[in-house]
């Protein structure tokens, strides 16, 4: 019966392998510390807490029927929606 010799690796094809190793997982390594993308919040491009409510007191009214403050509701939108516009510009 015939044996085949062992092959043992050699210290320049360890080497290889070991700088494959090192290599390929230090390029990995950058995509695990990577927070993801979140948007950017000017906090001057936002309407202040008493407007927020006066808009938030116009709607409630304006759904329970208020024809008046339906149409102050609509032009209070749309002159958010402008201010908003402008300042994100």
């Amino acid at each position: 019966m015939y044996k085949a010799p062992l092959n043992f690796p050699t210290a320049k094809s360890l080497c290889r392998t070991l700088f494959a190793a090192l290599f390929s997982s230090s390029m990995l390594m950058p995509n695990f510390c990577t927070q993801p993308a979140a948007a950017q919040v000017i906090e001057f491009c936002q309407l202040s807490p008493k407007a927020l409510k006066d808009k938030q007191q116009l709607r409630l009214s304006a759904l329970k029927g208020n024809k008046d403050d339906q149409g102050r509701y609509q032009k209070l939108v749309k002159e958010h929606s402008q201010k908003l516009q402008d300042c994100r510009r």
